[in-house]
């Protein structure tokens, strides 16, 4: 575990990685103006498969900081209500769980399955139920089985439309483009 750490802390050393990092930053930030609203509270978009990517090639820190960046930088963009630091670790949190579930693991539909299970569960349905109910006062049993239901419902297909594009970018030869070190040709 700790070297998935220290692979993924390492992971920053390199230009080809702040540049990829970046550039899925700002797909991320034109993905989240098309997030579609479903009632008051909860809200589909697809900026998410950004970080997952993010996560996925670059590793628990690396997901981490770049999930809790862009939930400040998407909020000084574009703020949406006040700003709540629980969103901000949420973001980190999520990134920290895909990272370990994904980085340096054999990409497959059940594993993606498996870890956005995970997130949705830790992340989406127990700590934004309780932000929720901690900046609304709305009860969180209240709020809880839509979240749930919603998040849950939501797993296979967010997994096959991350597989769907991980899977061209892998065909593409983008993958190993990123992943292979620099001055290496193949």
């Amino acid at each position: 575990m700790q070297k998935i750490f220290s692979d993924s802390l390492k992971e920053f050393k390199h230009i080809k990685t702040l540049c990829v990092i970046g550039m899925l930053g700002a797909l991320s930030i034109i993905l989240s103006s098309f997030a579609i609203p479903v009632g008051n509270s909860l809200k589909i978009g697809f900026s998410s498969e950004c970080n997952y990517l993010v996560d996925c090639l670059f590793g628990p820190v690396a997901g981490a900081i770049f999930g809790a960046g862009m939930d400040v930088l998407k909020y000084l963009i574009k703020p949406d209500g006040a700003f709540f630091w629980g969103w901000t670790f949420n973001a980190g949190l999520a990134g920290l769980i895909v990272g370990l579930g994904l980085y340096k693991k054999k990409i497959t539909y059940i594993r993606v399955c498996i870890v956005r299970l995970i997130n949705s569960l830790v992340v989406n349905v127990f700590f934004g139920t309780l932000w929720l109910n901690i900046m609304y006062g709305k009860g969180f049993m209240a709020l809880l089985p839509t979240r749930l239901f919603k998040n849950v419902v939501l797993i296979p297909l967010e997994a096959l439309i991350f597989m769907a594009i991980y899977k061209a970018l892998e065909k593409s030869g983008a993958i190993h483009l990123i992943r292979q070190p620099l001055g290496h040709k193949k």
